[in-house]
């Protein structure tokens, strides 16, 4: 994928937030996203430990993150058929929304994602400074389902950010310079800091007619 894969795939464009956006998928039946329930928690770090592995943030972190700001995870669901009742759970994608303070910390790298300090995360209905990719557990489904975590969040409070991401393997790494995120060292390596900055409405129109 090119470095502008990321600007292609994400779309900002939706002028309002959708409870539950959806897609064909390309064997059949719909894709679809929405926010996470309180009680799905445990099943979504179950979850991230059998795809990632041990060293994720814990249980009691997911539920303080989740509580502080339910927009904060997005859980990815397949109906082969196209029936919702019967679809069933096959991913999700994680976030931290940054306030000022948690930007600056983020930068300084004194941000702990295992275990993020609530006062540095921005609350629910809240624009945040910026965004910090925690998880994403989406096997062959990125390309279709990150449009469509796009439109949940929506372009005014999301549009204009800057989005962060470290890499804790090679693929994931691969992955992150495919969709156009740059390292902060000259070097990039696993474990290192990469941003992405998503443009706003105004100027992703700018660049539809340039």
């Amino acid at each position: 994928m090119s470095k502008q894969g990321f600007k292609k795939i994400i779309d900002f464009t939706a002028k309002q937030t959708l409870p539950e956006p959806e897609a064909p998928h390309p064997e059949g039946g719909i894709v679809f996203v929405r926010m996470a329930r309180e009680d799905e928690i445990e099943t979504l770090h179950q979850l991230t430990v059998s795809q990632i592995g041990q060293h994720v943030a814990p249980l009691e972190a997911m539920q303080d993150v989740y509580r502080h700001n339910p927009e904060t995870l997005w859980i990815i669901f397949r109906a082969p058929d196209g029936d919702k009742s019967q679809a069933k759970l096959v991913g999700y994608y994680g976030f931290l929304h940054l306030n000022e303070a948690g930007h600056k910390a983020l930068e300084a790298r004194t941000l702990t994602p295992r275990k993020p300090d609530m006062s540095l995360l921005a609350a629910a209905g809240e624009r945040p400074s910026a965004v910090y990719i925690w998880a994403i557990v989406a096997r062959r489904l990125t390309t279709l389902t990150i449009p469509l975590v796009g439109k949940g969040l929506g372009i005014k409070r999301y549009g204009g950010l800057q989005f962060y991401a470290t890499a804790a393997t090679m693929a994931g790494l691969n992955g992150l310079k495919g969709y156009g995120f740059e390292g902060e060292a000259p070097t990039d390596e696993l474990g290192g800091l990469f941003h992405f900055y998503m443009p706003n409405e105004t100027e992703r129109a700018a660049m539809s007619v340039a």
